[in-house]
């Protein structure tokens, strides 16, 4: 399994450290936001990963960012989080935290 720690960019680890501490502190919602805002770190870091990430059937979808209660949408061609709803699982927050880490690594050279 990847580790956070692993990550070289300071902004995205620290995100990443945060949405760990909030999953060990018990708020699972806080900890899908976190993940969320380092995600949105990388899409403006790396050309080309919104657009990745971005809906489409003929995509895999295990393969881009999670649809577990947040939509990445463009607006006016921006990445844009749309939240359905308030209160997450500790599993989606796993998941979450995963495929940022894992993306993140990907990406670093």
């Amino acid at each position: 399994m990847a580790r956070y720690d692993d990550v070289q960019d300071d902004g995205v680890r620290a995100l990443l450290e945060q949405a760990t501490s909030e999953m060990r502190g018990g708020d699972p919602s806080a900890a899908v936001r976190a993940c969320c805002d380092a995600f949105a770190l990388l899409m403006d870091q790396h050309e080309g990963l919104f657009e990745e990430n971005l809906p489409a059937d003929e995509k895999i979808h295990h393969q881009q960012f999670p649809r577990f209660g947040v939509r990445l949408e463009s607006v006016e061609g921006q990445p844009h989080f749309e939240f359905d709803r308030e209160q997450f699982s500790m599993g989606e927050a796993i998941t979450y935290l995963d495929f940022t880490t894992d993306t993140a690594l990907k990406r670093q050279a």
